[in-house]
C-alpha cells in the first residue's frame, strides 16, 4: 500500500479513538504509531516500525492527534515495503478538564473543541461517519479487514444466536 492509503487508514483509526476517549471525558499525552508488514510471508521483505510522542497538552481532538500521528507515519514509513497494518496508540489519559498545559506552548485552540463536539453530535445521532474529517478519505476502503471467515458473534448479536428446533 502506498503512504496516502496508509495515512487514511490510521487518520480512520484516530477517528474512533478519540471518539472513545471523548465519550469517557479522557484526553491522551501520548501518541504512539505502529506499522508493519505481513510477518507470514516471509519471501517478502519486513519493516516494523513504531514511534512515540509526547504532546505539548493532553487533546482529544482529532485534528491535533492527527496532524501528529501523520508526522509519525511520514518518519517511520519506508518505501518497498507491503504493509499489512497500521495503527495508534493513546496512552497517559488524563480527565479531559484537568489538562496541565506548558508555559511556552501555545494554548489548545478552543474552536477545534467545538467543532469536535458538533460532529460528535451529529455523528451520534445519524450514524457513525456521518460527517467525518477530509484526511479520512471517501473512496472505498481497501485498506479494511477481511470478514469472509469471521466467526458469528453468538454471545454479543441476537440474530447469530443459534435456534435449538
Amino acid at each position: 500500500m502506498d503512504l496516502s492509503i496508509i495515512e487514511e487508514a490510521l487518520a480512520t483509526h484516530i477517528a474512533r479513538a478519540t471518539e472513545k476517549i471523548r465519550r469517557q471525558s479522557l484526553a491522551a499525552n501520548l501518541v504512539t504509531v505502529v506499522i508493519h508488514t505481513n510477518h507470514f510471508r516471509t519471501q517478502e521483505p519486513q519493516h516494523h516500525a513504531s514511534q512515540t510522542v509526547n504532546l505539548p497538552y493532553a487533546s482529544n481532538s482529532v485534528s491535533e492527534i492527527t496532524h501528529y500521528a501523520t508526522s509519525i507515519l511520514r518518519i517511520i514509513f519506508k518505501e518497498g515495503y507491503s504493509y499489512r497494518k497500521v495503527g495508534v496508540l493513546l496512552s497517559g489519559l488524563t480527565p479531559d478538564t484537568q489538562c496541565q498545559t506548558q508555559l511556552l506552548v501555545a494554548e489548545p485552540d478552543v474552536r477545534l473543541r467545538k467543532v469536535t463536539g458538533i460532529v460528535d453530535r451529529i455523528n451520534l445521532k445519524h450514524g457513525q461517519d456521518t460527517v467525518r474529517f477530509a484526511n479520512q478519505g471517501f473512496r472505498i476502503k481497501v485498506w479494511h479487514s477481511k470478514h469472509e471467515r469471521k466467526s458469528k458473534c453468538y454471545t454479543t448479536r441476537v440474530k447469530d444466536i443459534l435456534l435449538a428446533s
